[in-house]
């Protein structure tokens, strides 16, 4: 659908086709415009969880089940309250990041992060940032680390960040939608062997479903 339109192709219009095509009960198209969304590296926003789990109860169960997870509060970081960056509409909903502080067998939340303050926080990327980042404990998931990169304004820091936190213990491990955040940014910034560099290790992974960004 989208992906036929010369134009660049944005959430807000994805979350427009969903709900229209949710309220039509098209639910193959929706299933669709999802496959487009994974293809160009965009995640869901908030605003599509009524046309994802329309379509749960549809029966499309196996389609939705690890998008509506996304939605679902995570367990090891309890309640947070939400800050929402509204700077770009690629991906200008929700955040679900926030800071964990281990303290005995409980765990104490701060009650928001902002990704665009982390990212000036670490513009240096210095060893005394990067070693407070890590003592920071966050959890990562894949919203929050597209959230940081996307705020970042040098591509080489992003760069970092992104081989950073692929390295870091927990269930976090880059996926279509890092991925071609971090390919975007660094097209933008014309690193070029970076770009090659990125997709080389994609190919070494055997990933090969996350080429299908760069059709």
């Amino acid at each position: 659908m989208l992906p036929r339109l010369r134009v660049k192709r944005t959430l807000k219009q994805y979350s427009v086709l969903a709900e229209i095509l949710t309220s039509a009960k098209q639910f193959d198209l929706v299933k669709t415009l999802l496959d487009e969304m994974k293809g160009d590296g965009v995640l869901p926003c908030s605003s599509m969880r009524l046309s994802l789990n329309c379509m749960r109860d549809a029966g499309y169960v196996v389609e939705t089940e690890e998008l509506l997870k996304d939605f679902s509060p995570d367990m090891r970081i309890g309640n947070v309250g939400i800050l929402v960056d509204s700077s770009d509409d690629d991906d200008d909903y929700d955040v679900d990041g926030s800071q964990v502080v281990g303290n005995g067998d409980q765990v104490q939340l701060k009650p928001w992060l902002d990704p665009s303050a982390l990212a000036t926080a670490l513009k240096d990327w210095s060893p005394g940032e990067v070693r407070a980042l890590e003592e920071a404990r966050f959890v990562w998931t894949t919203r929050l680390v597209c959230k940081v990169l996307r705020s970042f304004k040098d591509a080489e820091t992003a760069w970092k960040f992104f081989c950073w936190v692929a390295q870091q213990s927990g269930d976090f491990s880059h996926d279509v939608y890092t991925v071609s955040r971090m390919i975007t940014i660094l097209a933008r910034h014309g690193c070029v062997e970076l770009v090659d560099q990125l997709i080389s290790k994609v190919k070494r992974r055997e990933l090969c479903y996350l080429l299908a960004l760069l059709d």
